[in-house]
């Protein structure tokens, strides 16, 4: 399998407590881009509206709506404009693809193309922003005027989505999740009804998220650490018909590539800055999952046999085949081990020392065999080497 790998590099995330007091703060070079509405000075850093997890913030938090009433008020200098606001916060619908119109489904083969992306997280003085301010993600990865790429880390939601399916979740929500150790599927939404099924289909069969350790089952929020973290939601103007994203890292696919969805997802899910594992409280557009029958199921999956370094075959019944090869091989060599011993050992009168199951065969008379001292020797036997 080939792979594609883009590596961005940064720095870590930085803090206003984290900037000792004789760094004036308009030295760092920070991640922003002067826009309207927003929360911060880009030149400095300074934090205009603070993300205080209050519900005023984000109402989500208790109320699982927002109205013009969280947006009529000013803050830093600015009001949301009318078009802009969404259930989710200003500018969040901005690519809600769910009315646009295709001029034609796409149901991609299945094949080995993959592209991974990596980046290091950007230096901000605020990775939260309230509902009331916009949030926009500017890369320079796309070679298309046309096609998005999806963000893999960046400001976010105070609020993260309830994990599941979505008619559709805005990036603004599920980077949240990403931070929190999920992983984020993500479709061109031109995709066929048969193509989604085979998708759901495929995350319907992820078993290898973990188990619960130690304590986890008893502690407050991680007795879910068993439970597959995922948001499923279209994505407008998707580069490739698939997409899997994780805090820092990306996925690309024109194809329909169970391999490499599982190696990306056995290698990056639950790496992200907090291994949070509850859903959240935003849930608009939620899906209730359920398993897609309606399409052809893969009724084998010869790739999760193998170990994805080696190529050795992990199967259970293969292992427990060649396990049993093995020790009975060992037992062997263990049991010729014991009687050349056996047979190569001397007394004290030259005899040679023998066991009652290995002697027997090898004395021509029982008369020939003698007890002496709690041992069986042999006289006049031939010598035989086992």
């Amino acid at each position: 399998m080939v792979y594609f790998y883009l590596l961005l590099v940064g720095v870590f995330s930085l803090l206003p407590e984290d900037i000792p007091d004789d760094v004036p703060h308009s030295n760092i070079h920070w991640d922003f881009v002067d826009y309207p509405g927003l929360d911060v000075n880009y030149a400095d850093g300074t934090v205009l509206h603070s993300a205080d997890w209050s519900p005023e913030c984000d109402p989500w938090k208790v109320n699982k709506t927002l109205t013009d009433a969280n947006y009529d008020t000013e803050y830093a200098g600015w009001i949301c404009p009318d078009d802009m606001r969404s259930i989710s916060g200003c500018g969040d619908f901005r690519d809600d693809p769910r009315e646009d119109v295709c001029d034609e489904e796409v149901t991609p083969q299945r094949c080995s193309d993959v592209r991974l992306v990596s980046i290091t997280a950007p230096v901000v003085s605020q990775m939260h922003a309230c509902v009331q301010h916009p949030l926009y993600y500017f890369d320079d990865l796309s070679t298309s005027e046309v096609n998005n790429v999806p963000p893999m880390i960046g400001r976010h939601r105070e609020r993260w989505p309830k994990y599941g399916e979505y008619e559709f979740c805005p990036e603004q929500r599920w980077l949240h999740a990403a931070e929190h150790g999920a992983v984020i599927f993500l479709y061109n939404p031109c995709l066929s009804a048969e193509a989604l099924c085979q998708l759901r289909q495929y995350i319907s069969t992820i078993t290898h998220v973990g188990v619960l350790y130690g304590d986890d089952a008893t502690m407050n929020g991680r007795d879910a650490a068993d439970e597959f973290r995922y948001i499923l939601t279209p994505y407008k103007h998707l580069r490739t018909s698939y997409a899997l994203i994780t805090w820092q890292r990306s996925l690309f696919s024109k194809c329909m590539n169970e391999p490499a969805f599982d190696d990306f997802i056995f290698r990056y899910y639950r790496q992200g800055w907090e291994d949070w594992p509850p859903s959240g409280a935003y849930d608009y557009l939620w899906v209730d999952y359920q398993h897609d029958d309606s399409c052809p199921a893969l009724t084998e999956t010869p790739w999760r046999d193998r170990d994805m370094v080696t190529g050795e075959s992990l199967s259970i019944e293969h292992l427990t085949t060649e396990n049993e090869a093995r020790i009975a091989e060992l037992e062997a060599r263990l049991d010729a081990l014991e009687s050349q011993l056996l047979v190569d050992s001397i007394d004290d009168n030259g005899e040679k020392a023998c066991s009652d199951k290995s002697w027997k065969t090898t004395c021509e008379a029982d008369e020939a065999c003698k007890w002496n001292q709690n041992k069986l020797r042999c006289k006049d036997a031939p010598e035989r080497r086992l």
